[in-house]
């Protein structure tokens, strides 16, 4: 029985873009929130404000590795699979992200509400032990 050799690097394009999308729509409702949810539930009212102390340099920061993170996975989704310097790319940005997410979890409030800020936390916290998890296979390679 023979077994055909598979590229690991090469990526599923349909997978991708599905993916591409669910982070877009993410990102939009994140950045949106303060206006959305008040429109859309009127109930929450201003549970979803951000800390007005927290936008300049903490949502910046946010929004500017998004952006990075998008540039990264666009590259790799015109070529179609993952080259050395690409993985190389992801490893350090990984890492820039993980320092984020701790600064997130341990520093700034976030949004204005304490309730709403530290449900924010606790998630933001399960991505990044998620994160350092999957990072772990990438590092053994």
């Amino acid at each position: 029985m023979s077994y055909a050799v598979t590229d690991t690097d090469k990526i599923n394009r349909i997978g991708w873009g599905l993916a591409a999308f669910a982070a877009v729509s993410g990102a939009a409702v994140l950045a949106g929130a303060p206006w959305l949810f008040p429109k859309l539930l009127p109930a929450t009212g201003t549970a979803f404000a951000y800390d007005p102390n927290f936008v300049p340099a903490g949502g910046a920061a946010v929004v500017g590795l998004w952006g990075l993170s998008a540039l990264l996975y666009a590259a790799v989704f015109a070529e179609g699979q993952w080259r050395p310097f690409t993985r190389q790319l992801e490893a350090a940005l990984s890492l820039v992200w993980v320092v984020a997410l701790t600064w997130l979890v341990s520093g700034p409030q976030i949004f204005a509400s304490a309730t709403t800020d530290q449900t924010a936390k606790f998630w933001i916290g399960f991505v990044l032990v998620a994160m350092v998890l999957s990072m772990i296979p990438k590092v053994r390679r």
